[in-house]
């Protein structure tokens, strides 16, 4: 992967694999926007008689993040000639969020970080990839999309003071005996 320097003007946000943090990906002038989506379950209770249901709140669901990024090599040949060209490994890196690393096991959780904005640990839910543009005289593609929808990953209870302090600035406390250290995380634990 490309190796790129946390303080580089650049870099606009850090990604890397929580198992392994030494698997990680800076995202230059990507992604473009963030757009955050938060739901609440609600339950509808419909007593007899009632001109209106009763309205109970059940659970706040997980924060979802729709992330797209863009990958040129016209872009990357900017950066130098340690700039990594293959667009194809940028398409794998994140693909392989989607698969087990091993038999019986949960795909890795992927940890986010757009500084002052948002620190969060998800997991890749849905992953597209596509091919925009091509060299004329060879068959490698000069340019790639890749999009992937996420969802919090989060073990600990959040109220809302915390929301109200910390925003979405947490990655959840609950994990942080893992970064660093390759703990390997269930889904549903």
């Amino acid at each position: 992967m490309l190796d790129i320097n946390p303080a580089n003007s650049l870099q606009q946000v850090y990604l890397a694999s929580l198992d392994n943090p030494e698997n990680t990906l800076g995202g230059l002038f990507n992604p473009e926007t963030l757009r955050i989506a938060l739901g609440v379950s609600i339950g509808k209770l419909h007593p007899v008689g009632s001109s209106h249901p009763v309205l109970m709140y059940g659970y706040t669901e997980g924060v979802s993040l729709p992330l797209e990024f863009y990958f040129s090599v016209q872009l990357l040949k900017r950066l130098g000639p340690t700039a990594g060209l293959d667009l194809t490994s940028y398409v794998n890196w994140f693909s392989s969020f989607c698969y087990p690393s091993e038999k019986g096991g949960s795909p890795e959780l992927l940890y986010f970080v757009w500084p002052n904005v948002l620190d969060m640990t998800l997991v890749v839910e849905k992953f597209n990839a596509e091919y925009i543009r091509f060299f004329h005289n060879k068959l490698m593609a000069s340019a790639v999309k890749v999009s992937v929808d996420t969802l919090e990953y989060r073990m600990t209870f959040k109220d809302a003071g915390t929301q109200g302090t910390d925003g979405f600035q947490r990655a959840d406390a609950g994990l942080k005996k893992y970064y660093g250290t390759g703990g390997r995380l269930k889904f549903g634990r």
